[in-house]
């Protein structure tokens, strides 16, 4: 103990014996006495103070107090990963609550530290469902919950007058994103457009929906086909043909 330092001083008494004369009864008692000094800082140390927390590496250190029950928060620098216990309390013992965490090499992408902030979107084809972004809590756990990536349907595209639909589905059908329909005709009857339908990613069919015409229709719409050709025909083609007859 230093000079400086302040003590209480006790006795203490011990009895080694007694003693007796032959003339009457004399009782003596003999003691001996120890000194002790016992340091005022034994009796009134503040409880919990905390001497200043571990410095980290790759990192730093929020939280100014060091009194009992208060709290240091360590971070890592931007790219590193945080090993051990971020938070630790200053207990009544003196000490840091835990050991002092290290901010362990880069991160990979796929962990994330205090704060930093990652922005969810879905592959073609998907659409999001929840929040498009989500922050790290001093808690280890995300600001919201996560996001699920949903596939994209196309509605149920019909079926066929005189035809048949395939998908290959079960019942009931759902039509996502990249499933594919055909369509087949029944006998005596032939297809006009595309046998073949797609889902596409926005939620649409690549393709209009086909029809099943007879032998008279498959002839009425190749008429039809043929007039709307005529009529698209430009008056400037038209007066071209005029002036050639007339100079036959």
């Amino acid at each position: 103990m230093n000079n400086s330092d302040s003590c209480f001083i006790l006795f203490r008494s011990l009895t080694v014996g007694t003693m007796s004369e032959s003339v009457g009864t004399l009782n003596v008692t003999l003691s001996c006495f120890s000194l002790y000094c016992i340091p005022l800082s034994h009796f009134f140390s503040t409880a919990g103070h905390c001497d200043s927390p571990d410095p980290i590496v790759n990192g730093h250190i929020s939280g100014d107090g060091s009194s009992y029950r208060d709290t240091v928060v360590y971070q890592c620098m931007l790219g590193y990963r945080l090993i051990g216990t971020s938070v630790r309390i200053c207990q009544q013992d003196h000490r840091w609550s835990g050991t002092t965490p290290v901010c362990n090499g880069r991160t990979n992408g796929s962990e994330f530290n205090l704060n930093d902030v990652v922005n969810f979107t879905c592959n073609k084809g998907y659409i999001l469902s929840g929040n498009a972004r989500a922050q790290c809590r001093l808690n280890g756990q995300w600001s919201s919950p996560l996001p699920v990536c949903k596939v994209v349907n196309c509605s149920d595209p019909g079926h066929v007058e005189n035809g048949v639909r395939q998908s290959g589905l079960r019942y009931p059908e759902v039509f996502s994103y990249g499933v594919t329909v055909a369509i087949h005709c029944k006998r005596s009857f032939y297809l006009l457009g595309s046998a073949l339908l797609t889902c596409q990613h926005d939620g649409r069919w690549d393709r209009p929906i086909p029809r099943c015409l007879g032998m008279d229709g498959q002839i009425q719409e190749a008429n039809r086909t043929t007039e709307r050709g005529h009529s698209n025909r430009t008056n400037e083609e038209l007066d071209r043909e005029g002036e050639r007859s007339r100079h036959w």
